[in-house]
């Protein structure tokens, strides 16, 4: 499993994100793409990951029906301007977290967390082996290392978490 930084990413191997990862990023498989675009149509095309695009947007499915693949990629967008057009355009699904009339948007952190955590709820939820491998999960593959990474200026970034690498 891992992480496809964009180019605007801070650096994820900075003193900060060390420390506020408690080390976890040193677990991770960590590469800096230089054109997201072809990236992620290729881990489709190329590499079978089912794509998911965590946007604001009503038309998105609600993050409850979201069903981990055994492949997938999960891309997050800056919180200004979320996810590009085009990003979203080459992914198979939209995700949304449901919020109150109001509400404007979650800070990228702390929504990633969030579509992490209940990717993870789903993942305790097979409760053998077989059933772990039978839905493409591998025991703690991923889990609340992952959640523990932020990365220093997420907010002008886009980043794409991979699971079953």
């Amino acid at each position: 499993d891992g992480v496809l930084l964009g180019t605007t990413c801070a650096d994820p191997f900075s003193r900060r994100v060390l420390r506020t990862s408690m080390g976890a990023v040193l677990k991770l498989a960590i590469v800096e793409s230089k054109d997201m675009v072809t990236d992620l149509t290729r881990l489709g095309s190329e590499h079978q990951f089912q794509r998911f695009a965590a946007v604001l947007s009503s038309k998105a499915s609600p993050l409850d029906s979201m069903k981990r693949a055994a492949r997938m990629a999960l891309l997050f967008g800056n919180e200004a301007k979320g996810v590009s057009e085009e990003l979203v355009s080459k992914c198979d699904h939209c995700v949304t977290i449901p919020m109150k009339m109001g509400t404007d948007s979650l800070n990228v952190s702390v929504a990633s967390g969030i579509f992490l955590i209940s990717l993870q709820v789903e993942f305790d939820a097979c409760t053998t082996v077989e059933q772990n491998t039978a839905r493409g999960c591998r025991a703690n593959a991923w889990s609340t290392n992952l959640i523990a990474i932020r990365f220093d200026g997420i907010n002008s970034a886009v980043m794409l978490v991979l699971f079953g690498l």
